[in-house]
């Protein structure tokens, strides 16, 4: 699975399931790979929710990875 289509998944899922937003937001590696049933490795994540005066920007990787991030769970 790509990393935009898992994105995608976890985004929708945390809008209908109030419980998987809290438990994602607080742990969210624990989170991914016990819901979705895989590893994140060593990859850090992070869960930011925007509110109605906030949002956020999100500047894609561009360093020499040839994956350009884009990682294959």
């Amino acid at each position: 699975m790509k990393a935009e289509e898992l994105r995608e998944k976890i985004i929708n899922r945390a809008i209908c399931d109030d419980e998987f937003k809290q438990n994602l937001l607080k742990e969210p590696n624990k989170t991914i790979e016990k819901e979705f049933g895989i590893s994140t490795g060593n990859i850090q994540i992070r869960v930011l929710e925007e509110k109605a005066n906030l949002f956020y920007i999100v500047i894609p990787y561009s360093g020499n990875d040839p994956h350009g991030g884009d990682y294959d769970w």
